[in-house]
């Protein structure tokens, strides 16, 4: 695997979040619960600016920078950052520091409601974000016994083809 932004067909796509909201993960982090946004936002903002190939001097909360450069230099001009999550401030979060959002485990309802939050935000932060740069995960199962139920198994569709 090579580092981020180095590989020539530009086929990687960084994305992160906070994590799921499960104890055992969120203790295995090792990072207190009041400072897990601010770190995430802090590393969105230190790792943009060090795309940008110029050397990085920033103080920080947690993490400070002197005359910093990102080695090897990355073949993409710009970082596209897609971050996850499905709470309304992590939605408006993506809105104004990220790329794109990988939605998951959202039905097409909460899918399209994400999206109207995000680009509010983004609007708001005077942002824009891609129309391709929104994605989900289906899941789907293949049915390996007929469904129980009062309803019995499924029967087929005259005229279609199962």
């Amino acid at each position: 695997m090579s580092p981020p932004g180095t590989a020539d067909d530009g086929a990687d796509l960084p994305a992160g979040g906070l994590g799921i909201a499960d104890p055992r993960e969120l203790a295995a982090m090792g990072v207190a619960a009041d400072e897990r946004t601010a770190r995430l936002e802090e590393s969105v903002a230190i790792v943009t600016a060090l795309w940008r190939g110029e050397p990085v001097t920033r103080p920080g909360r947690f993490w400070s920078l002197q005359d910093a450069v990102l080695s090897p230099a990355p073949h993409r001009p710009r970082l596209e950052l897609w971050l996850g999550g499905r709470a309304p401030a992590a939605l408006r979060r993506i809105g104004r520091i990220a790329d794109g959002w990988p939605a998951s485990f959202v039905g097409p309802d909460e899918l399209a409601a994400g999206i109207a939050t995000i680009r509010a935000a983004a609007a708001e932060a005077g942002r824009t974000i891609n129309a391709d740069h929104y994605g989900t995960t289906i899941h789907a199962v293949r049915e390996l016994a007929p469904p129980k139920g009062p309803c019995g198994p499924r029967r087929p569709t005259p005229g279609r083809r199962s």
